[in-house]
């Protein structure tokens, strides 16, 4: 659960089911993507329990990349991408999100040209709904400078609308489980270097956002100058 706090953009555990056999049992995690207040599922984590073997997890609906493996997709959808602050300026998918229609509800990354403190990051983008916070010795690059949206670390923003004090919240709950998580046997996350970069740095920085809503209403947010990078995500309807 430590896990899911920190881990994976926009990504919210939901729910977890279980069934029964006479010498085995099955429970399957769902995990779930928040799209402008839609609760669109993202994929499935089952973990077969044996009497008489170690567990075995599977994961339903596996990424998978274009041919080029600048772009991945799970279900059919796109993955969001993240691109490093001060990197050089690159295309991205300003052009796609342009092209879309008005009505559509859309997830969009946003890269910043340089890290900023939380508070200025909600100053510039009130909407945000997730923060990336960059492990420059563990996230997973596509290829490199780019970093896989379902494996980048941050915090998600619970009440953006209370503002600053709420925001410190989330901070505090983020540095928490990364703390938890880098005492414990992890799973899938290596926290201890991502822990040691924002003690260095004496507060945590973020590298971007995800932020989701209709086309019409993300439009106007690209144009904001601290912006470096836009990846689309989820598209509904897709």
């Amino acid at each position: 659960m430590s896990n899911a706090e920190v881990y994976g953009a926009n990504i919210h555990y939901d729910k977890s089911t279980t069934s029964f056999s006479l010498d085995s049992a099955i429970n399957q995690d769902q995990y779930v993507k928040d799209i402008n207040g839609i609760p669109y599922t993202w994929y499935n984590e089952q973990t077969w329990y044996k009497i008489y073997d170690s567990p075995t997890t599977i994961y339903d609906n596996s990424i998978t990349s274009s041919s080029n493996k600048q772009q991945y997709y799970r279900n059919g959808q796109r993955v969001v991408n993240f691109y490093v602050p001060g990197e050089k300026k690159v295309k991205d998918d300003r052009k796609l999100l342009q092209s879309l229609a008005s009505n559509n509800v859309v997830e969009m990354a946003i890269s910043f040209k340089e890290e900023m403190s939380a508070n200025q990051m909600l100053k510039q983008f009130p909407t945000a709904q997730w923060a990336w916070v960059q492990n420059p010795h563990a996230d997973i690059s596509i290829i490199p400078s780019y970093v896989i949206g379902d494996y980048a670390y941050g915090f998600t923003i619970t009440a953006p609308e209370k503002g600053e004090e709420s925001l410190s919240k989330d901070v505090k709950n983020f540095e928490m489980h990364l703390s938890n998580l880098s005492r414990a046997d992890e799973k899938d996350t290596h926290v201890k270097p991502l822990l040691k970069s924002i003690q260095h740095k004496g507060t945590v920085q973020v590298s971007g956002v995800i932020i989701t809503g209709t086309v019409k209403e993300l439009l106007p947010v690209i144009k904001n100058d601290s912006i470096n990078y836009i990846s689309v995500g989820v598209i509904i309807p897709y």
